[in-house]
């Protein structure tokens, strides 16, 4: 970097860098920062929305952790936008519709996003997210009146490749 703005823009510019720090401490915080306003952003225009749909989906990683991501689609200025909002470690590796709700609520609640504005879900077809009683669906439905959900098509894409023979 020192010899690009040496290049760019001479010697004495270049001495400026070494001021600045860039030990690992200083790039997390600044990594955490950009991406702690991203979603404030985001979650502030899916406040100002009339409405918004979610799809979290949960699943374990290669350390065998549960972890829960969420898409959020919303409106502002008469587009439909969807935005990957987070993504969270979860507490256990078997994870509940409890769980998944919880996750959610901290952070909707935190953010003063409304559970009322909530129209749609977007969910695969795990019985922590389907369950009748204690899946993450019917937990949500219950605090948000209107809310309606759909089996993911790429969920549904990838069950059925599973069965496709291979092409000879």
């Amino acid at each position: 970097m020192k010899q690009v703005v040496v290049t760019m823009l001479g010697q004495t510019e270049s001495k400026k860098l070494m001021v600045l720090s860039l030990s690992n401490d200083t790039l997390r915080k600044r990594i955490v920062g950009m991406s702690e306003d991203v979603l404030e952003q985001i979650l502030q225009q899916v406040n100002d929305s009339a409405y918004y749909a979610t799809q979290p989906d949960e699943s374990l990683d290669i350390a065998s952790m549960s972890q829960l991501s969420v898409f959020i689609r919303y409106v502002s200025d008469c587009e439909i936008i969807e935005n990957y909002a987070f993504c969270r470690v979860l507490p256990t590796t078997t994870t509940t519709g409890f769980d998944i709700l919880k996750c959610l609520n901290t952070l909707f609640v935190s953010k003063n996003i409304g559970w009322g504005k909530c129209v749609g879900i977007c969910i695969d077809g795990a019985a922590a997210c389907t369950g009748i009683r204690n899946g993450v669906v019917k937990r949500i439905q219950d605090v948000a009146k209107s809310a309606k959900w759909t089996h993911c098509f790429i969920h549904r894409e990838a069950l059925m490749a599973m069965d496709l023979s291979p092409i000879e």
